[in-house]
């Protein structure tokens, strides 16, 4: 019987957060309460065995039955460093003058760059403590409190997640669009907008907004009703909208926001210690959405 290795899991992968480095090398991490550190890519975003299911809780004692679903995140982790030379490498415009819906830029592109976006965006929003905490979330409602067994309830629910929500997404109609900075940096944390959260199911209309670099998000949607003609876009934004993309960061986070050198004001939303969404339906991000090209119409859940 061969014994599960116990290992640190990353759940925000160092061939992403390498590229959160400061010029020290380090990335800096900010608490609710405002507490400031730093380190490198390597210690931060992991969790003990977060991938490896243990039956026995004994650490010296076996089961025929534990097994690991890491491996559920090697095409992501493999193809990551090249999806983001992509995504660095689109046409985008300066377009600010306009209105939101005019400045997306239309982009060409092949169905195996959208799958490789898909893959390793999607790996971003399985493997969070934002959705590990939907799963504690829905397992108290009905079972009570959260027992080692029940921890192990978790990583079953988590254990197909990406290839299935992967597979919702090639299989329908997706709009993707790239979000770049102006002159402003994205923030990261342990939540995002999305609703791939504690899922039983994977969800009919998934969408997030995730940041990649801090200089790059992504946002990834299955509209209710769409035109077909573009699946990819780009778009600028401005330091206000960049923001309102940062405050949302916050809102979703919980115990953590990464920053590279741009030191964000933290918001109240964030110093509550929670994983929160947004209860309006008109937020910032559902009218960014709803205004990238070839979507009519947007449902959030």
């Amino acid at each position: 019987m061969k014994k599960i290795k116990t290992a640190n899991h990353h759940w925000w992968p160092i061939c992403v957060s390498k590229h959160w480095r400061d010029e020290t090398g380090h990335i800096n991490r900010m608490q609710p309460n405002g507490a400031i550190s730093d380190s490198s890519p390597k210690n931060l975003g992991v969790i003990k065995d977060a991938h490896n299911i243990k039956l026995k809780q004994d650490k010296d004692t076996s089961s025929s039955f534990d097994t690991s679903f890491e491996y559920e995140f090697d095409t992501a982790d493999s193809n990551f460093p090249n999806v983001i030379k992509w995504l660095e490498s689109l046409t985008y415009i300066f377009k600010f003058n306009e209105h939101l819906e005019d400045r997306f830029v239309p982009q060409t592109c092949t169905k195996e760059d959208l799958n490789m976006l898909t893959e390793c965006a999607v790996s971003l929003a399985v493997r969070s403590p934002q959705n590990r905490e939907g799963y504690v979330s829905l397992i108290e409602s009905v079972g009570g409190e959260i027992s080692s067994h029940k921890a192990v309830e978790i990583k079953l629910n988590m254990i197909r997640k990406q290839r299935e929500i992967v597979k919702v997404i090639k299989d329908s109609e997706v709009k993707f669009a790239v979000l770049y900075s102006n002159s402003k940096e994205f923030i990261y944390g342990d939540g995002f907008f999305t609703n791939i959260v504690g899922n039983v199911e994977a969800p009919s209309f998934p969408y997030m907004v995730v940041p990649i670099t801090p200089d790059i998000s992504v946002v990834m949607v299955k509209p209710s009703s769409y035109k077909p003609e573009i699946k990819l876009s780009t778009l600028v934004l401005k330091d206000t909208e960049i923001e309102a993309c940062n405050h949302t960061i916050q809102i979703y986070s919980k115990k953590e926001i990464f920053y590279k050198s741009h030191k964000p004001n933290i918001h109240e939303d964030f110093r509550c210690d929670k994983h929160l969404r947004y209860v309006e339906i008109d937020n910032p991000m559902s009218t960014l959405i709803n205004s990238m090209p070839g979507i009519s119409s947007f449902i959030e859940l």
